[in-house]
């Protein structure tokens, strides 16, 4: 079931019943990419050594249509965890990127660490309960406890 984007705007209509063109859609991502740098620039990015990773599919979704559309999500993290180590960094939406942990003792320690600024959203905890099963990435709360 491949996503053709194409169509999906031909049925999109917007609050005014009049059919949104691929002009409106290009002009809303063109300010979402604007607004995104500008908040990247406002709070300050920090320059870090360069990870090694998939390459990028798109400039407007990264890897995540490779993600998405893989019948096994795991095993595709999996097989870069092989090709490019324990830590290398996935291109996501829009010029962003996320660096991935693959490695028990890192998630260990980053999670010891990082109890305040880690909480999953709802989308982020069924992503990752369809890929890992319920287990330690998924919990939080109560359910991380036991």
């Amino acid at each position: 079931m491949g996503l053709d984007l194409y169509s999906m705007v031909l049925t999109v209509r917007n609050s005014l019943g009049r059919l949104v063109t691929l002009i409106d859609v290009a002009a809303i991502i063109a300010v979402i990419w604007a607004l995104r740098g500008a908040l990247r620039v406002a709070r300050g990015t920090f320059i870090t050594t360069r990870l090694r990773g998939p390459p990028r599919a798109n400039l407007i979704f990264g890897a995540m249509k490779q993600i998405i559309q893989s019948p096994d999500p795991g095993a595709l993290f999996e097989t870069w965890a092989r090709e490019f180590g324990v830590v290398y960094e996935v291109p996501t939406t829009l010029g962003g990127r996320k660096i991935m942990l693959s490695d028990p003792k890192a998630l260990a320690h980053y999670y010891s660490r990082e109890t305040w600024t880690y909480v999953l959203t709802e989308d982020t905890r069924l992503i990752l309960r369809r890929t890992f099963g319920p287990g330690i990435l998924w919990a939080q709360g109560e359910d991380y406890k036991r």
